[in-house]
C-alpha cells in the first residue's frame, strides 16, 4: 500500500473520530438524566382526584467546584431526609449532564407539610451552607390532583417560565 494513501486514510479516520467525540460532548451538555418518580406508600393510597402540593426548584450552580461539591453533598442529605418528613408523598430529580443544572420535584400532602420541610433542620442547614454555590435559582409551588403527578419536566419548565420565583435577591433570573 502506498504510504501517502495510508496516511491520508488514517487522517480522515482520525478526523471523523475527533468530530464524533466533540459532537458527543456538545450533545451531552444538552442531555438531562432523571430517575423515575419515587412515591411514598401514602401517595399510592390517595384517591386520584385529591389535590396535593408539588414544589419544584431549578438551580444552576456557579463554576466554583468546591462550592458545587458542597452543594451536592447537602443536596443528597436533603434527598435522604425526605421520607422522614410528615406529609412527604414523593420526589423526582433531574440533572443536566456536565452543566451544574439541577431540578428537584417534591410532593406533599399540603402547604403546611411543605413549609415544615423547607424550614426544618436538614433543608434549612443545606440552604444556609450551600446556597453560595447557586448562580441562578427559581422555584414554584402548585396544586395538582394525584392523577396528574408527577407532571412532565416539559410542563414544569413551562410553568417555571410563567410563574417561577427567583431564589436569589442578586440575580435577574
Amino acid at each position: 500500500m502506498d504510504y501517502h494513501l495510508y496516511l491520508g486514510n488514517f487522517r480522515r479516520a482520525a478526523r471523523c473520530i475527533g468530530i464524533a467525540v466533540l459532537a458527543s460532548f456538545s450533545l451531552s451538555a444538552c442531555v438531562y438524566v432523571s430517575k423515575p418518580f419515587t412515591a411514598s406508600e401514602a401517595f399510592k393510597k390517595l384517591p386520584a382526584a385529591q389535590e396535593i402540593i408539588v414544589s419544584v426548584t431549578h438551580v444552576v450552580l456557579s463554576d466554583n467546584k468546591d462550592e458545587a461539591k458542597k452543594f451536592w453533598t447537602y443536596n443528597q442529605d436533603v434527598i435522604d431526609s425526605l421520607p422522614e418528613n410528615n406529609g412527604y408523598l414523593g420526589h423526582k430529580l433531574r440533572l443536566k449532564l456536565f452543566s451544574g443544572e439541577a431540578w428537584t420535584l417534591t410532593v406533599w400532602d399540603d402547604r403546611d407539610a411543605l413549609g415544615q420541610f423547607v424550614f426544618g433542620d436538614v433543608h434549612n442547614t443545606a440552604m444556609f451552607e450551600a446556597m453560595s454555590a447557586v448562580a441562578r435559582g427559581r422555584s414554584i409551588t402548585a396544586s395538582f390532583s394525584v392523577d396528574q403527578v408527577p407532571p412532565s419536566w416539559e410542563d414544569l419548565e413551562k410553568l417555571m417560565d410563567a410563574e417561577g420565583r427567583n431564589l436569589l435577591a442578586n440575580s435577574d433570573y
